[in-house]
């Protein structure tokens, strides 16, 4: 070889050695590079990508792409993709990058249960991060940080290329200081570079304040289509598309409403391996919305989804299911929302000689300054129907006897039903919350005619069963504890539904306080809760009646703990002396 052969072969060589690496996608790079460790993944090793997953890690790549917004359910790989991205940006263009998690505890376990061991086991990330602790890591030509939602110092400062926030709905709404929203604070840092990225990715949590679906609706807005092997029409998988007979979700098939053939499992798999995401809107420029749920993913399967749908009763498992499962944000109020005209034309009438399925009869009394308001409700042994016989209203000082003796009255009212059975109330509910000691009175002697009658206390939160034991009113008599938030769900529901029947003869303020409160999702320290509200100025009496009557229902079926039973049996003269020493209370105060 001659010397000019020589030096042409050093500077091919040269020339290799300076050369750009290959233009690839990030995707085919992630699956070259990238290995999942054993301890944290159920597919671990070279990184093998759904067609699914590489869409959405291409996404970032696309020319002009300036924010990619993921509103997903899970098991469809979307964290993989994330660390796919992340990971090509470390060993690529590089720069400065950031990664939010949603707290400082989530920031150091996701660091050491789950960064750090796949920097470990992909020799790409080993041999490009130089320097690694928990909240940063250094590597040639940039670092990532690692921050918390709430720690604004650690949220802006110093521009960004590239930040990450994941699980955006459980991020903080606004930061500890006050400055502002997570990913507002995050955007600003992007200014400063002109190819930048911001990818934002949650499952959604409520409607009303998802910060995931607010984002995916100024993007593209873009569905995951799959072609039917029967037509060739080419869908989104949607919930209405999921067909099976509740209690058999194991037959569980995907429907295509075109020609209406049902897919089986193997056929569903076949369809995803080859569907595309396609935008179904303009959006703002550059902002890539991408939405995804657990049938457009090979990791689960159409019998695993049936069967979380077909178990989903209460509203918390509705609500799981919509955000895990269909990744889309729950609407809490859809599942109890009534319209008091609404429920007025659906009244029926409801007077003597009453249904004859009808079992037993509760009534539940609400204590205001100047009246007390008084509901009677008929029920099934099981719960399945029930009745609102009547509502009255007692006006009267509710601090003096006269009132009361008129409730007294009105408790031995009874009902006849079509079978020729005469019912009575079996348990009265009785609102200590407003005149304790006159309630707990007349509870003592309700109590002495041999009337099951207590005096209760509601709390809310949807922890509380719907009754127990509390403390004594005045060291002299126990009080039942009703938490009232699951009960309103079920009266709500049983309203919407049928199961709770309204009389006709009773008028439209009675319909105006049963629909009062909804069902609102706010903020508490950061975090969405739901809370029954109602604006100011308007009544609920018959809805608390409502509350209170399902309480009392619940001990009479012993479908609660049957907290009375748990106080010592009373004798007259027990009964006796506890109402001489509220009368003494009560004359004391007078006095």
């Amino acid at each position: 070889m001659t010397f000019i052969d020589d030096a042409s072969a050093i500077f091919a060589a040269m020339l290799r050695a300076l050369a750009p690496p290959p233009n690839i996608k990030p995707s085919a790079w992630a699956e070259q590079n990238l290995v999942l460790p054993r301890e944290s993944n159920a597919r671990p090793g070279k990184l093998r990508l759904s067609n699914l997953q590489r869409q959405l890690i291409d996404a970032a790549a696309e020319p002009g792409t300036r924010e990619l917004i993921l509103m997903t359910s899970a098991q469809i790989g979307k964290t993989t993709a994330i660390h796919a991205i992340l990971g090509h940006a470390i060993c690529g263009e590089g720069g400065p990058l950031l990664n939010v998690r949603p707290d400082e505890n989530d920031v150091s376990s996701y660091c050491k249960e789950t960064l750090d061991p796949l920097i470990t086991a992909s020799p790409a990330l080993r041999q490009t991060v130089s320097h690694s602790n928990a909240n940063l890591k250094t590597f040639a030509g940039g670092s990532l940080a690692l921050a918390s939602s709430y720690k604004a110092p650690q949220l802006s400062g110093k521009a960004i290329r590239f930040g990450i926030i994941d699980e955006l709905d459980r991020c903080a709404a606004v930061t500890s200081n006050g400055e502002g929203r997570p990913e507002d604070l995050v955007r600003r840092r992007l200014h400063t570079y002109r190819r930048s990225l911001l990818l934002l990715a949650s499952t959604p949590t409520f409607g009303a304040t998802s910060r995931i679906a607010a984002n995916y609706e100024r993007g593209d807005k873009r569905l995951f289509l799959v072609k039917c092997e029967h037509c060739d029409d080419e869908a989104p998988i949607t919930q209405d598309r999921l067909h099976f007979e509740p209690g058999k979700p194991q037959e569980a098939r995907l429907l295509c409403q075109e020609c209406g053939a049902l897919a089986d499992e193997a056929e569903r798999l076949r369809m995803v391996a080859t569907g595309q995401f396609r935008a179904t809107a303009q959006g703002e420029p550059g902002v890539v919305s991408i939405h995804a749920n657990e049938l457009c993913s090979e990791f689960s399967s159409l019998a695993k989804v049936a069967a979380q749908v077909d178990s989903a009763k209460s509203i918390e498992q509705k609500k799981t299911v919509q955000n895990l499962s269909w990744g889309m944000p729950f609407e809490a109020s859809s599942e109890v929302e009534n319209d008091p005209t609404d429920l007025m034309s659906r009244a029926v009438p409801i007077s003597e000689p009453y249904d004859k399925l009808l079992d037993f009869v509760t009534c539940a009394v609400d204590v205001q300054g100047n009246r007390l308001e008084a509901q009677f409700m008929a029920h099934q042994a099981d719960g399945s129907q029930r009745q609102i016989l009547d509502h009255i209203v007692l006006w009267g000082d509710t601090n003096g006897d006269t009132v009361w003796r008129d409730l007294d009255s009105l408790l031995g009212r009874s009902f006849r039903m079509q079978d020729g059975r005469t019912l009575q109330s079996v348990m009265t509910f009785v609102d200590g919350g407003h005149v304790p000691d006159q309630g707990a009175k007349w509870v003592l002697s309700q109590r002495a005619k041999g009337r099951r009658c207590h005096i209760i206390i509601g709390r809310g939160g949807f922890e509380r069963v719907a009754v127990k034991q509390g403390g004594k009113i005045k060291g002299l008599l126990r009080c039942l504890i009703v938490g009232v938030d699951n009960l309103k769900m079920a009266v709500a529901k049983g309203l919407q539904s049928g199961a709770i029947k309204t009389p006709a003869h009773l008028d439209s303020d009675f319909f105006d306080q049963l629909t009062a409160e909804r069902l609102l999702v706010k903020y508490v320290k950061g975090y969405p809760r739901m809370s029954w509200s109602m604006q100011d100025g308007d009544r609920n009496e018959s809805f608390d009646c409502a509350v209170y009557n399902l309480a009392a229902a619940s001990l009479v079926n012993g479908r609660a703990s049957r907290a009375e039973d748990k106080a010592k049996p009373q004798s007259n003269a027990d009964i006796a002396a506890r109402l001489a020493a509220l009368n003494q209370l009560s004359n004391r105060k007078a006095a």
